[in-house]
């Protein structure tokens, strides 16, 4: 189907981003398969004949061409089939917009095509163009088996006889093309204008973000400096039709928002949370809004992505929910793609990850993301064991005291919870570097007398996070009621930890509670220090996502968090209310609005810039 330009639709059809295109004739459509030889007659409509509406429009000199209806923006294209050299001429035709400095076709050959020229040539005698060429484009296996846009130059000469509006305008394309039965498909003829998105947010409780073509990008988040400005986002999005969806998350307390998005200085959404559209809920997604979008002109190329091996994919450190091998059409830029793969069988975890940067033009490009060797540790965090020997106990204030075999249990199981854990989970990313602190001797920890001290005063200053590891025995060996029950993760970068949780099994076994523990520690740096959602309830959120333990255990849960791979929709805002009876029934994995956990925050590392 062929649009107007976007200027052009918006003072016919301002309000409902709906860009006309003229219809064929009955006559057109009825001509909708032709053989060699068949004739088109004259077309005036610019529409039918470069939107390729109609059979009718276009003269082959040889092999099959049909109208279809899978076109590049869902209307109609023109598929040629059954040649390997061909002319494809044009009905002769009026185009009556200004030219541009290039003129764009957009082109799908069968997947694997792997050579081919098409030739653009314009005629136009009443303006003194004869078979002009254009431009010649090469096709290759890059840019096979989707749509892909193909870029012919207009020099000043022809911009200029172009820009007389002759009425026998005929563009011919010369293919050149391996022989295929499975056809080639043509659509949209049209002056190539890349064209300016911006976006400003107004207000933003907490995190407003725009998913673009199912990768989500930041625009605001409360007490942004970005507030309130203009963003240029053109890099966001992709050529032709684009799917926007904006998402608000809230965090805690009130949600609000305020956004709008402007095309080519025209705005083309303004949306907030007037009329109560959000919802007034905390820790989850308060509103999701689908903008529909005019089709733009935008710099963009397919990536084919592959690998020795299956694994996820990562685009700037945020998955996107597919595996491969996989095909992307990605906007020209810069790009981290990322790929993790692991072993995920409980008590073997492994886990590696590897990263290209790849150079997004707009020629096709094949990347294989385990070509070269995987990333090594990113980011360690210094982790401080603090023993300490005495503590009183809440409930009965008695002493508990910590002994030489509870320590040395806790920092061995320490150990392989980082490395049997803690570190696959990461894909390798992250690891821990522990350092045992002599044992607290004279301060008997109770209400958090022991890092009041002054002695303690520059510890979160030397370490990311502190492990206080507590006994709930009394002198004697006998466990005091009511002690050693939990732990928890307290003060910022803090976690108190019972011996009770290490004392339950073998030095080389990891410990589920630190790993629980140690995530919200995650968590908590990319709420507080990324200003980024973690999803509803975050860590705790399994059950509201569909997840519940397996075989008694959290650790699959554990590490679709931690990796960012926990499908979020807005269902799950909308259903959930306190009380296990509005849980999620099942994982979503598909359609998913958003995908959450703490994989940014593991990359990079604990700060130590958190405060207790």
């Amino acid at each position: 189907m062929f649009f107007r330009s976007l200027t052009q639709s918006f003072a016919l059809a301002a309000a409902s981003l709906i860009l006309g295109g003229c219809a064929a004739s009955s006559a057109e459509l009825d001509a909708s398969q032709e053989d060699v030889g068949a004739t088109s007659q004259a077309v005036t409509s610019s529409d039918t004949v470069l939107g390729f509406e109609s059979a009718s429009a276009w003269t082959i000199t040889t092999g099959t061409k049909t109208l279809v209806t899978d076109g590049v923006d869902g209307g109609k294209a023109l598929q040629l089939a059954n040649f390997s050299y061909a002319e494809l001429s044009s009905a002769p035709t009026t185009w009556s917009e200004t030219p541009a400095d290039s003129i764009a076709l957009e082109f799908k050959a069968p997947a694997g095509t792997s050579y081919g020229t098409i030739q653009l040539v314009a005629h136009a005698p009443s303006v003194g163009m004869y078979e002009q060429t254009l431009g010649v484009v090469s096709i290759n296996a890059d840019r096979t088996g989707d749509w892909t846009t193909l870029i012919f130059p207009v020099n000043a000469v022809n911009k200029t006889a172009l820009g007389k509006k002759p009425a026998d305008l005929v563009f011919r394309l010369r293919l050149t093309l391996p022989s295929s039965s499975a056809g080639y498909k043509f659509d949209r003829l049209h002056y190539y204008r890349p064209a300016n998105v911006q976006v400003r947010a107004n207000q933003a409780d907490d995190y407003l973000n725009l998913h673009v073509n199912g990768i989500r990008h930041s625009v605001a988040t409360w007490g942004s400096s970005k507030l309130g400005q203009w963003q240029d986002v053109s890099s966001w999005f992709r050529h032709g039709i684009n799917s926007a969806r904006l998402q608000v998350e809230n965090g805690g307390g009130p949600g609000t928002y305020e956004f709008e998005m402007m095309i080519d200085g025209v705005i083309v959404s303004s949306l907030s949370c007037a009329g109560g559209t959000c919802l007034d809920k905390e820790d989850r997604m308060i509103a999701r809004v689908d903008i529909p979008l005019p089709w733009i002109d935008r710099p963009e190329s397919i990536v084919k992505l592959t690998s020795n091996g299956n694994g996820k994919i990562y685009v700037n450190d945020e998955y996107i929910g597919l595996s491969t091998p996989a095909t992307l059409r990605l906007p020209s830029g810069n790009y981290r793609i990322g790929l993790g793969q692991s072993n995920d069988t409980p008590g073997a975890y492994t886990g590696k990850f590897f990263e290209r940067t790849v150079n997004v033009g707009t020629g096709g490009q094949t990347v294989n993301l385990t070509s070269g060797s995987a990333l090594p540790t990113q980011s360690v965090s210094k982790i401080a064991i603090l023993p300490v020997k005495n503590f009183e106990t809440e409930k009965t204030h008695e002493i508990a005291v910590l002994t030489q075999p509870m320590i040395d249990r806790f920092v061995a199981r320490v150990d392989a919870t980082r490395s049997k854990v803690i570190k696959p989970l990461s894909y390798g990313l992250t690891d821990w570097q522990v350092t045992v602190l002599p044992t607290e001797t004279q301060i008997t920890e109770v209400d958090g007398q022991v890092l009041a001290n002054a002695k303690y005063s520059a510890i979160f200053s030397q370490y990311n996070a502190v492990f206080m590891l507590v006994s709930a025995h009394n002198v004697d060996g006998v466990r005091i009621a009511g002690t050693g029950d939990g732990a928890w993760a307290s003060g910022g970068n803090l976690i108190h930890y019972p011996e009770t949780w290490a004392m339950d099994a073998a030095a080389d076994v990891p410990m589920e509670g630190l790993v629980h523990e140690s995530l919200h520690l995650y968590e908590q740096d990319k709420q507080s220090l990324m200003q980024r959602y973690y999803g509803i309830q975050g860590l705790h959120g399994a059950e509201e996502h569909g997840y519940g333990t397996v075989n008694g255990s959290w650790y699959s849960w554990y590490l679709l968090f931690g990796r960012g791979q926990v499908g979020e929709i807005f269902d799950m805002s909308t259903a959930w209310v306190s009380g296990e009876s509005n849980f999620y029934p099942a994982p979503v994995n598909s359609n998913v609005d958003a995908w959450v956990g703490t994989f940014e925050s593991l990359r990079y590392g604990l700060d130590s810039s958190l405060s207790q």
